[in-house]
């Protein structure tokens, strides 16, 4: 028998998916079409530069996000050594930037189209139940008592399709938020492991660490603080281009 609860999760669940599969196309040919332009074709030529979802699934990250409600994007292959001339090492600071900065501009696309269609108390009601929800999806998985309760958020009876589109927006910003936060430390640790390679920096002398614990252990001390800075300089923008259009 299906409950109340589960429905929910499943409804939760379906969003979230088609969330990942819409983020993870646009970023992945993103990135390739950049770094390309940055002057590493590597991304291009293994395929990469495609709208074809299925070019960019990460099949760990897919069934980390189904499980656990985290999940992250397919790894773009850079070559350091493709990078050459002047402003070389800028150049390749913003080749690993670039899947941060594109989640972010997808997040703050999406929660101002959310202000836009159905106003910023709504959206911001919206942000906060769902952020929560997902958070603990290990436990609602388990669970058959915890539901989103999607009829407290609306006020009115907006159409079904407005609901889906509504909740679909906002976990849109959920997951480009959270691929940004885990971008911007792990390809943080690469660059940094790239440019101390190359310039023998002495901290190299625990790349290994920095590989392989540095990234989880900054994700567990402040991963939650980078979360909420991300999710406000999301807003800032969001609400600054909706005030362009006269939202």
């Amino acid at each position: 028998m299906i409950t109340l609860a589960l429905a929910e999760f499943l409804f939760a669940l379906i969003l979230l998916v088609i969330a990942y599969f819409i983020s993870q196309t646009i970023n992945g040919f993103l990135q390739a079409t950049i770094i390309n332009a940055l002057g590493d074709s590597t991304a291009k030529d293994e395929g990469y530069q495609s709208l074809n979802p299925l070019d960019h699934i990460d099949t760990f990250g897919f069934l980390a996000l189904i499980i656990l409600g985290i999940g992250w994007l397919q790894t773009v292959p850079i070559d350091p050594y493709s990078f050459t001339g002047s402003y070389r090492y800028l150049r390749l600071l913003i080749a690993f930037s670039v899947e941060a900065i594109v989640s972010l501009c997808l997040a703050t696309f999406s929660l101002f189209t959310a202000v836009y269609l159905y106003g910023y108390p709504l959206t911001i009601k919206l942000v906060l139940k769902l952020f929560t929800y997902y958070s603990k999806f290990f436990l609602l998985f388990l669970s058959s008592t915890s539901t989103l309760n999607i009829a407290s958020v609306f006020s009115e009876n907006p159409s079904t399709t407005a609901i889906v589109f509504a909740f679909l927006l906002v976990s849109m910003v959920y997951l480009n938020i959270l691929v940004a936060t885990i971008s911007f430390i792990f390809n943080g640790f690469r660059y940094l492991l790239v440019l101390g390679f190359e310039q023998g920096y002495s901290y190299m002398d625990y790349a290994d660490y920095l590989a392989i614990l540095g990234p989880f252990l900054v994700v567990y001390v402040f991963g939650d603080q980078l979360v909420y800075f991300l999710l406000r300089l999301t807003e800032w923008g969001a609400c600054h281009i909706a005030c362009l259009f006269g939202v």
